[in-house]
Formats: C-alpha cells, sequence, structure tokens
C-alpha cells in the first residue's frame, strides 16, 4: 500500500490508537479497534455482495456513529457512499436515489 494515500493513514490511526475512543453517541462508544473491525466487516461485505470499486451504496444513517463506520467501509471497499439524512423530505430522497440508480 503506497504511503500516502488516505487509506494508509487511516489504517495506521486505526492500529496506532486501537484502545481510545473513536466514536460515541448517547448508546454506543466505539473504540478505533472496534471501527477498523467494524468497517472491515462492512466493506467485505460490501464485496461478498459483489459490489465493485465505483458501485454506489445509499446510507440512511444521519449523523451517527454509523454513518462515519459506512464512511470508512466504503473507503475501504472502493465503493461510493451516498449519504442520505432521515430528515431529509420523501421528495428530496426518492429525487437523489433516482438520480444515483
Amino acid at each position: 500500500m503506497y504511503s500516502d494515500t488516505l487509506s494508509y493513514h487511516l489504517d495506521a490511526a486505526l492500529q496506532r490508537h486501537g484502545s481510545r475512543t473513536a466514536l460515541e453517541d448517547a448508546s454506543y462508544r466505539l473504540t478505533y479497534a472496534d471501527l477498523d473491525v467494524l468497517s472491515l466487516t462492512w466493506a467485505r461485505r460490501f464485496r461478498a455482495l459483489r459490489l465493485n470499486e465505483g458501485d454506489r451504496i445509499v446510507t440512511l444513517t444521519g449523523n451517527s456513529l454509523w454513518s462515519a463506520v459506512a464512511l470508512l467501509a466504503a473507503l475501504r471497499s472502493g465503493v461510493v457512499e451516498v449519504a442520505l439524512h432521515p430528515s431529509d423530505a420523501w421528495s428530496h430522497l426518492l429525487g437523489i436515489l433516482h438520480e444515483v440508480r
């Protein structure tokens, strides 16, 4: 892996900070190690679903720690995340979904 890539720096930070808190909300606390495992698991799942580099996934996570997990998994797998917010109007969400299919 090239040392000047985003993926390289993310992987290094995840390894370096292991047990430190990476993300926290009212319900969950994820360490960097947790974030590493979850994002790799999701990235592998994307590949198992036969999603290829450049394919799009749509997430509806809002501003949550899960949106960060999804983004990191997308970066690691090469898919493109289209992040939507659940508070957006249905007409807006449907318009975006129509554009990304």
